[in-house]
């Protein structure tokens, strides 16, 4: 219902990979269920024994390997939901609100637009917590370039 009425809107969930007790089946069941979504971004954690915890005291405690791959497999899906999702935003105009420090390898601003979109772009220190309307760029690797539509 979300995605009818907020179309643009970028949508996420974090998801626990190889809880205990988690099946073969009940896995590729939540895989599906995931792929076939409107998510847009995942955030994807491999589970971990914490002592003193009910769930380190549960049956069906996975062999971390099984924990690896399957969280593996659910990254990549979400990596994929994550690039077809930017993809519809290639010449789109839009907004980024400019984070205070910039890229430490590049020099370059860098900010996310409303609807979670990471994006880099050339610009003043001025910038720095504004919006700034941009033209978006997504290369193929769902990389994102902003050209202001500000003079810098």
């Amino acid at each position: 219902m979300a995605r009818e009425y907020l179309p643009d809107a970028a949508i996420g969930t974090d998801l626990i990979a190889g809880f205990p007790g988690e099946g073969e089946a009940a896995f590729e069941q939540t895989f599906s269920f995931v792929a076939e979504s409107p998510l847009t971004y995942l955030h994807v954690f491999p589970y971990s024994v914490r002592s003193g915890t009910t769930a380190a005291k549960l049956d069906g405690q996975l062999p971390p390997a099984t924990i690896a791959a399957r969280a593996r497999r659910l990254r990549a899906l979400g990596e994929r939901k994550r690039m077809t999702f930017a993809q519809r935003f290639d010449g789109a105009s839009a907004e980024v609100l400019v984070e205070t420090t910039r890229h430490p390898e590049t020099g370059e601003l860098r900010g996310y637009t409303r609807n979670y979109l990471r994006a880099h772009l050339d610009g003043p220190d001025t910038w720095a917590g504004r919006l700034v309307p941009v033209r978006l760029a997504v290369g193929p690797d769902a990389s994102v370039r902003a050209t202001a539509a500000l003079p810098a």
